[in-house]
């Protein structure tokens, strides 16, 4: 269940939405079709496929290996749900979700005749106010069966459902420089005062909820950030985040907190465990890249990782490998089925890049005419031996008259086939090895094309 987008794009990134009891995109994936370069039609249902390693492979790859043509999710009635917030200090938060959010949410599932109902925490997210993000505002909705006080299915993709007097409020807690105070102590309680009961679509689509629409697709001057850390180290990141803004100077807009399960086995897990995403979403002045790659580097220090859509020039491929250890099975899976360099993005130029390709065609060229000469020089060598046997048995009429004789030739063919299809082998990952080694090619890269 995640805020309205482009599906493809939503499985690419594996994005994530506010429902505590679905996280990753993939977690309601039943079935998927996609198309990869080499024209394969890969058509795969979760736990009935899993050998074939095409579901592991899509979501989350930024469609890198292939290109989704179809998919099947798990569902939830568009029910009711009623707006309820609560103010508390930010060290207490994760109490607080643990005893009154994830206990009172079901995981969702697909499949079945019926769309089941949401769960009874629908969707939730929490507020850290600035300057130091220490208190924090839990925002939850809750399934009801409450009579509608909005009718509307959807928000106007437009205007967002906003007033005139949200667009100045929104701009004095935005320009102004006691906005963060204005935010905190006016807008917010004002906003959030009463518990609007609207359709689960309406909540999903932004509205009655915020006061302020962030979306950096509509704003250019801003910018997001993501970075997930295991539910128990809630406090100690939280605490790194306020310091990082403060020594930087980082002119934070906002910073919310949502919940997701771990995912169920895609290749490059953004969520190995239960997590926290810390969106921060921020005004664009100056690199980021310093106080970036900080939080970055304390997320991977507590176990966690970060958002590759959003840092993908920032982080660096050594923080990248290390938030992602399934890095390098991702990369053997892009070499075996997308040898021809057809789909690649940023995170694939970062990781792999065109140089890469070129010298890896060069070796599996190179292989190639090695091999075919080494099995020409076999054949060669086994005719000119059977033309010695042949002007020995002088007056022999054939080979077969002789069984000893030819029961021992057979044996010598199929020992000498065997230590060729052995000697081609080894051959083939020796010069694989290393000659992607003297051209520099890093070791990451090295095991990724060994594990094709």
């Amino acid at each position: 269940m995640t805020s309205t987008g482009k599906l493809g794009d939503t499985v690419a990134a594996n994005d994530h939405g506010r429902c505590p009891s679905t996280g990753p995109f993939i977690n309601i994936i039943n079935n998927s079709e996609a198309y990869y370069s080499s024209a394969l039609i890969a058509k795969v249902r979760r736990h009935v496929d899993p050998e074939e390693g095409y579901f592991l492979m899509v979501p989350g790859d930024f469609n890198s290996l292939a290109v989704v043509n179809k998919v099947n999710v798990a569902l939830v009635r568009n029910g009711h749900v009623r707006r309820v917030t609560a103010v508390m200090p930010a060290d207490e938060y994760a109490a607080y979700f643990a005893a009154n959010v994830l206990g009172a949410s079901v995981a969702l599932t697909g499949g079945g005749s019926s769309i089941p109902v949401p769960p009874a925490v629908a969707l939730h997210e929490a507020v850290l106010y600035a300057p130091r993000y220490d208190v924090a505002r839990s925002v939850s909705w809750l399934s009801t069966d409450m009579p509608l006080s909005r009718k509307a299915r959807l928000v106007p993709w437009d205007t967002k459902g906003r007033t005139w007097f949200a667009d100045i409020l929104g701009w004095c807690v935005l320009h102004l420089p006691w906005g963060a105070g204005l935010r905190r102590y006016v807008a917010d309680p004002l906003f959030y005062f009463f518990s609007p009961v609207v359709r689960l679509n309406f909540a999903l689509s932004g509205g009655a909820g915020y006061v302020l629409d962030l979306d950096p697709t509509t704003h250019a001057d801003y910018a997001t950030q993501e970075y997930y850390v295991p539910t128990d180290k809630f406090g100690a990141f939280r605490a790194t985040l306020a310091a990082v803004i403060a020594r930087y100077r980082v002119d934070a807009l906002n910073v919310t907190v949502q919940y997701s399960p771990a995912e169920t086995g895609s290749m490059m897990p953004w969520a190995k465990t239960n997590v926290f995403a810390f969106c921060v979403t921020y005004r664009k002045s100056g690199d980021p890249t310093t106080w970036s790659q900080e939080l970055i580097d304390d997320a991977i220090a507590l176990g966690g990782s970060f958002d590759l859509a959003s840092q993908m020039d920032i982080a660096s491929t050594d923080e990248i490998l290390a938030a992602y250890p399934g890095t390098t099975d991702f990369l053997a899976h892009k070499f075996r089925y997308d040898n021809l360099y057809r789909f690649h993005n940023a995170l694939v130029d970062k990781l792999c890049p065109v140089e890469f390709y070129n010298a890896a065609e060069d070796v599996r060229r190179g292989n190639i005419e090695r091999e075919d000469a080494l099995f020409k020089s076999f054949v060669d060598l086994k005719a000119e031996a059977h033309q010695i046997d042949l002007y020995h048995l002088t007056g022999v009429k054939s080979l077969s008259e002789i069984p000893e004789r030819r029961i021992l030739l057979g044996r010598i063919s199929k020992a000498n086939e065997a230590l060729l299809e052995a000697y081609q082998a080894d051959m083939k990952t020796e010069l694989q090895v290393s000659d992607l080694k003297a051209r520099h090619i890093p070791d990451y890269l090295v095991r990724a094309f060994e594990r094709e």
